[in-house]
């Protein structure tokens, strides 16, 4: 019989989901709900993890985007949790966009199926088990998120609360299945939720062992097998994410959770996006913080009440202070590690503090905010249960009307209009001709612009979606974070947008393997830049542009091949010496300008930098004199953070001997060895120039290229000398 009613819940949940979505249903191949933002880079992941499915998973954390960095999906989510089950439609359709407008719609099944389960098992009631469904599935802070398929896709915790309750109360191995399975599910369809749902199984856990003395030998050992599983699940995952973290400095710091923390007051903050025709919200006192829907975390003024009553009944309600406990965790969590109540400080942001600091990962969550689904998980569960209360003496044909009615009530805080929806035309599907083209132009990674700060309509979306359809790397991307080469392509100062250095921009991407540009000119927030690049583009000419396609609004650019000519290999010689770094008690240094800021350029320090304090005239140098004569074999000009950007626009190295004779080493542009610095050792962003054996008593750097608006600046310089080469 409950099987029945669970699956009666669900097919339910699924016709109020088509309504409460309506018109989504009508657009399953043309729309996304809400933006096409993180809708469509959702909808690229979900198509990426299908695409890799069919191979055997092979490749997975190497996606099409942020060329020519590896493991680019974990700069995200994953997804998997989703994307694996729903593959089978993408395959079945061709089209991601179905595949993710389905998980949508199936995301408030999960939710108040899920909770319904929950709700039921802690109450024993079917009625109050709906209401806490309705309450989950579609609250108005959950409405807020329906651009984030990951945070909507929650309806695994209260399944797994469900399975956990079941074992602690009958020691069943098939529960304890059922929660590591539930447990991985959630895990996996968002990174967030590990630590998220850790809270509620914590309390529950700790409840069941203090209150529980005679199972507590049983429940360790159960539980304990349970987290070796899920460990042994998480690790390879957690393994690449770790590691991109580590290699390309994607780190948060504690301002950043700091600016995403909720107030207090975010908790009586509605959202409206959905019109409902009850906003009990606006007449309390709210605040909007953190901005965006994290500051919108009402759960609904009727299932507040009902919690209320929970919590205050005589004689107690069972479990009721099990899932205040909850609230109160995931509540404090949620303020982050700067907690306030109406704009007040409160003292209790130790906590998140230390676990930012201590716990492996959890610096990685950029918005605390997040926790608040667990909050609306356990007032969810609170309100089944005092209503299950406040009803206890009434008939069951009274109990079940109003339980109707208070579904209503519920439904209609959080819903009401029609869900507003991002039709796929023009940005989610530019030219399908232009994209045949670069499809079948042949190999090598695609630049698209604008991308950066000069792209207007975040098109980076939907250049990570078209990937799924012309194959090929491309070096633009939107995730969770950046990456360094095409952060420094997208930025304002980036060479891609002076006319002076467009030829030396393509000699750049040619030699890092970047083959076609796709410019859609009327994209830039500066149409008339737009314009201009492709002028350039055009004007670079020569051997660097093979061929040009032109589709309307865009053009296409065929790079030549990258020859030896452009990129010379090394001597022989030179393939692998012995090396020592220079010390810097060794050299005495000057410069041209900013002789007080000069040590930071030899302290070993990338915190640090030198840097002149005015723009590019050609006129700027550095000296480096030895105490004795070094045979230089290689100079890193370290350009880490900013310095990225004052990179020399043209640099002359003169290695002058004992007798005082200069040797031109190095005259030219830098933003190939630049390019090469951002992809081999993002962290430091060397220009490593090498050198054939020489007998060198002073270095001389000099820029002599122009920049109205740049400094020239270094973040340090490392020497190095040739020790012998290897037989």
């Amino acid at each position: 019989m409950k099987r029945a009613h669970t699956g009666a819940v669900c097919l339910a949940f699924a016709a109020l989901a088509a309504w409460v979505t309506w018109p989504l249903a009508r657009h399953l191949d043309d729309a996304l709900p809400g933006d096409l933002g993180d809708p469509l880079l959702n909808t690229w992941i979900l198509g990426w993890d299908a695409d890799r499915l069919r191979h055997g998973l092979s490749g997975l954390w190497d996606a099409p985007i942020f060329y020519p960095y590896r493991q680019t999906l974990a700069f995200s989510e994953h997804l998997l949790g989703i994307g694996l089950p729903v593959a089978p439609l993408v395959w079945l359709t061709g089209s991601p966009i179905v595949g993710y407008n389905l998980a949508f719609l199936l995301s408030f099944v999960l939710a108040g199926g899920g909770m319904f389960v929950l709700a039921r098992r802690v109450t024993g009631r079917t009625d109050a088990a709906l209401i806490a469904a309705t309450a989950f599935a579609l609250a108005p802070s959950r409405f807020a998120h329906l651009g984030h398929l990951q945070m909507l896709m929650a309806g695994w915790m209260p399944l797994t609360l469900a399975a956990l309750h079941r074992y602690v109360d009958t020691a069943s191995r098939r529960s304890l299945a059922a929660f590591v399975a539930a447990f991985a599910a959630q895990g996996l369809s968002n990174n967030y939720f590990v630590y998220v749902l850790a809270v509620p199984v914590l309390v529950v856990v700790l409840h069941a062992l203090a209150c529980e003395p005679m199972k507590r030998r049983r429940l360790a050992v159960g539980l304990a097998a349970a987290a070796v599983v899920l460990f042994a699940a998480f690790a390879p995952i957690a393994k690449v994410y770790f590691d991109v973290r580590h290699n390309y400095g994607q780190h948060r710091i504690m301002a950043d959770a700091a600016g995403f923390g909720a107030d207090a007051g975010a908790y009586l903050s509605g959202n409206d996006v959905m019109q409902p025709p009850l906003q009990i919200w606006r007449a309390l006192p709210h605040v909007n913080k953190p901005p965006g829907p994290e500051g919108n975390l009402f759960p609904g003024a009727f299932v507040l009440v009902f919690a209320a009553i929970a919590l205050g009944a005589r004689p107690p309600v069972p479990r009721r202070w099990v899932y205040g406990a909850v609230a109160i965790a995931g509540f404090a969590l949620s303020l982050g590690a700067e907690p306030a109540a109406w704009g007040q400080l409160l003292p209790i942001g130790g906590v998140y503090r230390w676990l930012f600091q201590h716990v492996p990962g959890f610096d990685g969550l950029r918005v605390p905010a997040r926790f608040s689904v667990v909050v609306l998980l356990a007032v969810a569960v609170l309100a089944a249960l005092g209503f299950a209360r406040a009803t206890a003496a009434l008939s069951a044909r009274v109990r079940w009307g109003a339980a109707f009615v208070a579904c209503v009530i519920v439904a209609f805080e959080g819903v009401g209009g029609a869900m507003p929806l991002a039709l796929l035309q023009p940005h989610g599907r530019p030219d399908r001709a232009a994209y045949n083209w670069v499809r079948d132009a042949g190999d090598g990674a695609v630049l698209e612009l604008p991308t950066g700060d000069m792209d207007r309509e975040l098109r980076a979306y939907s250049y990570g979606y078209e990937t799924l359809f012309h194959g090929h790397r491309i070096v633009n991307g939107a995730s969770g974070y950046n990456a360094p080469l095409h952060a420094f392509i997208g930025n304002r100062a980036s060479p891609l947008f002076a006319e002076r250095s467009i030829g030396a921009t393509i000699d750049m991407l040619r030699a890092i393997g970047v083959r076609t540009v796709v410019v859609h000119p009327d994209a830039f927030a500066n149409p008339s830049l737009g314009a201009s690049v492709v002028t350039w583009l055009r004007g670079s000419g020569g051997s660097r542009i093979a061929s040009e396609a032109v589709f309307p609004g865009i053009s296409v650019f065929r790079l030549a091949e990258a020859g030896h000519a452009d990129r010379p290999p090394p001597s022989a010689s030179d393939a692998a010496p012995r090396l020592r770094a220079i010390k810097a008690s060794d050299f005495q240094a000057s410069a041209s300008a900013g002789d007080d800021r000069l040590p930071y350029a030899f302290d070993s320090d990338l915190s640090t930098r030198w840097f002149t304090g005015r723009p590019q005239s050609g006129t700027e140098w550095i000296d480096v004199a030895f105490s004795r004569p070094h045979d230089v074999a290689r100079v890193e000009l370290l350009m880490a953070g900013p310095s990225a950007f004052d990179y020399p626009r043209e640099l002359a190295v003169d290695l002058i001997d004992r007798t005082g004779s200069p040797h031109a080493a190095f005259h030219a542009g830098v933003l190939t060895e630049l390019a090469r610095g951002l992809i081999d050792d993002p962290l430091r962003v060397p220009i490593s120039l090498t050198f054939p054996p020489n007998d060198t008593a002073r270095i001389r750097f000099r820029q002599l290229g122009t920049d109205e608006r740049r400094y020239w600046s270094v973040t340090d310089i490392v020497l190095w000398e040739r020790t012998g080469v290897p037989e």
